[in-house]
């Protein structure tokens, strides 16, 4: 392997143990990442799912109230599924959760007409009050700048450490991974409607 990809690999390595919140000291005293990394994405026996069924719940429900936030654009929701002190890392920095609202509420406001986030494969590892969480994500964005249509599409996984508190699951700490993206030159045309056929769209 080059040294970029190797590079690459031991930042994965490390961003997945920091979302599971393992230093890196405790994992090369327990065998290294991987081996970490192993034990934790492990399959599940069927009494341990029964024992965690209305946890996974409440995760998954956190997780696409996140979505309809988003897609709606819904402070209150958006600002509810994390707990106050959440960081949310994007780009290799640390955001605290009121400054990502915030920035994300604005950004939706002038630069997209529409966002569609659609979250599919979902892995939950529960361990006590905390769990370390997978989800692919594939998104669609309507750009809108300075007058020109866009139709940006992203997919990628959102790697969550949820943290139980006072009864209910909500994110601690959430990292952004991008895994490939689309950005086409121009957009539908709503006015217009799929195949001649003219719908209302919404936020609500």
């Amino acid at each position: 392997l080059g040294s970029s990809t190797l590079s690459y690999l031991t930042k994965r390595r490390a961003l997945l143990l920091g979302v599971l919140g393992i230093p890196s000291a405790v994992a090369a005293a327990q065998g290294g990442p991987s081996k970490i990394a192993d034990r934790w994405w492990r399959i599940r026996s069927t009494s341990a799912l029964a024992k965690e069924a209305a946890s996974r719940d409440a995760i998954r429900n956190c997780l696409y109230l996140y979505a309809r936030g988003i897609d709606r654009r819904d402070e209150e929701i958006l600002r509810a599924v994390f707990w106050p002190d959440a960081k949310i890392e994007v780009n290799d920095a640390d955001i605290p959760v009121e400054e990502f609202v915030q920035g994300t509420m604005a950004s939706l406001r002038t630069d997209w007409d529409r966002v569609m986030h659609f979250l599919t494969n979902i892995l939950i590892q529960v361990e006590g009050l905390s769990a370390a969480v997978e989800t692919y994500n594939y998104a669609y964005h309507c750009a809108n700048k300075d007058g020109k249509k866009r139709d940006v599409v992203i997919a990628g996984r959102y790697l969550d450490r949820f943290e139980s508190r006072g009864d209910e699951w909500r994110i601690a700490k959430r990292s952004v991974v991008v895994d490939w993206f689309r950005d086409y030159p121009d957009s539908g045309d709503m006015a217009e409607g799929p195949f001649g056929m003219k719908f209302q769209g919404g936020r609500n």
